[in-house]
């Protein structure tokens, strides 16, 4: 467009700006990219008419062309800049993945040895806006749909300094849907996108936060679901120096439930508000059920196992709840089986270390509904510099013991369930845990003085937690005892 004299413009708005400059004369030019608009030169005078002759306009549609020109230059050269990164990192993913393998195979008498590493195809990395100063812990992938899909990779931060250690729980979302609603495969360079749909409600940064603890988060996490909830467990803590050891303060374990949108049928990655539950229903906001003051009286049947509090009170439970039963259902709730989003739970449970200093720096086992983790506690006495560590064995759902004995057989009715053993001197991080012919399973730890220790699990709160094939005798067995 090019206007020579702007007295002569028949659009009033347009004309009164520019009079209002002092504009005589104007061109806009077209910058173009192999045909298609990518931008506009113009010029203008405020000294004369009649400026912009064709020669003039030769010469402004020539440096409009080379701007184009220049600009097709620096994407491309963006572009290769981006593509040689990716080759070096690719290459470093490549020599770390190969290295896992042996530089020779071992020479075996009458046994051929062979091994295949399938280096990654795609690499990419990740900023935590807002969390400077912090390192990423162990990592956890999670298919939550067991469809070969990963969901989402959770992971735990550590920042601050020693005057004030913080943490978070992240979930780097790499859940993608089709039109259709059906997940499919994604790749790391669609991931941080994953969450930006304002038409689905979902402006989030990818990796996003499940929740902000404010305490070092150094193990990774173990997730679990309940046919309503999914649920991610964690606990707080770091051993990495000396000075760690003189951290007194009151370190936590949580079990949080990844919100869910019972309407969309779908995840809604929110953020998890850490605070007591105070009333309200949206996903998130409900709160998490401090329970570490709360005690479980042994009984057959969980609607007649019997809640208290360490000070002998009903304090510490919620309004109404009075049995097992009772608090399993005012924290996980009834999921989307239910239209009423005040029977749907709290957001999870957590519960405090009681003794000043001890921590959680492993991960935890699920079987059968009972979360196995353990929690180390050092010690100031020169006597026993090595600390301690206990096992806990909780019901998953309430964070709590359960309502019959997990490391005894006998059950007697009224008597305070146990859910922590001394495992003994030393530092012990994640059990591992063997099911065999009998009932129940039994967890093993070996901790830093070389102790293997073993403990009995002779009851797990489900009873279908064996895969695969069962022998006669077993089914046999299962009909005379049921």
């Amino acid at each position: 467009m090019v206007i020579n004299d702007t007295d002569e413009l028949e659009k009033p708005t347009s004309s009164a700006i520019i009079q209002a400059e002092g504009i005589t004369c104007f061109a806009h030019l077209p910058i173009t990219l192999e045909g298609e608009p990518v931008g506009v030169l113009s010029a203008f005078s405020r000294s004369g008419k009649g400026v912009f002759t064709a020669e003039f306009i030769a010469l402004l549609e020539n440096i409009a062309g080379q701007v184009g020109i220049a600009w097709r230059n620096e994407q491309q050269i963006a572009r290769l800049l981006l593509v040689r990164e990716q080759e070096r990192e690719m290459q470093i993913a490549k020599d770390i993945q190969m290295a896992l393998l042996p530089a020779s195979l071992p020479a075996l008498e009458e046994i051929q040895v062979a091994g295949l590493c399938v280096p990654a195809h795609q690499v990419g990395s990740f900023a935590l806006t807002g969390h400077g100063n912090s390192f990423v812990s162990d990592l956890v992938t999670v298919d939550f749909g067991l469809n070969f899909l990963s969901n989402s990779v959770y992971f735990g931060t550590v920042s601050g300094d020693f005057d004030d250690w913080g943490g978070r729980l992240y979930r780097l979302v790499t859940e993608k849907r089709g039109v259709s609603g059906a997940q499919e495969p994604s790749l790391p360079h669609e991931w941080p996108d994953l969450l930006q749909n304002p038409s689905l409600g979902l402006e989030l940064d990818n990796p996003t936060p499940l929740i902000d603890v404010g305490q070092p988060v150094t193990a990774a996490p173990a997730v679990s679901w309940d046919y309503n909830n999914y649920w991610v467990y964690f606990g707080t803590g770091r051993l990495y120096n000396r000075n760690d050891y003189n951290d007194l303060n009151i370190f936590t374990y949580y079990g949080i439930k990844e919100p869910w949108d019972c309407t969309g049928n779908s995840f809604t990655w929110a953020t998890v508000e850490n605070k007591d539950p105070d009333g309200e229903t949206e996903q998130g906001e409900r709160g998490l059920l401090r329970v570490d003051e709360i005690k479980v009286l042994a009984h057959q049947r969980a609607d007649l196992a019997v809640l208290e509090c360490l000070d002998e009170t009903t304090d510490c439970l919620p309004p109404g709840v009075t049995v097992f039963s009772e608090l399993r259902e005012y924290i996980a709730g009834l999921g989307c089986t239910t239209n009423d989003p005040a029977q749907r739970g709290t957001d999870g449970w957590k519960r405090e270390f009681h003794r000043e200093g001890e921590r959680n720096l492993g991960q935890a086992t699920l079987l059968g509904g009972l979360l196995t983790y353990s929690a180390y506690l050092p010690s100031e006495d020169i006597c026993t510099p090595e600390g301690t560590s206990d096992l806990y064995a909780l019901y998953f759902q309430t964070g709590t013991a359960w309502h019959r004995p997990i490391f005894k057989r006998e059950l007697v009715e009224g008597e305070e369930v146990d859910y922590q053993k001394l495992i003994g001197p030393g530092l012990a991080v994640s059990p591992s845990l063997h099911v065999g012919t009998d009932t129940g399973a039994k967890a093993f730890l070996q901790t830093s003085t070389g102790a293997i220790i073993s403990l009995e699990q002779p009851e797990l709160p489900f009873s279908d937690y064996r895969t695969g094939r069962e022998w006669w005798r077993e089914i046999y067995r299962h009909i005379l005892t049921d």
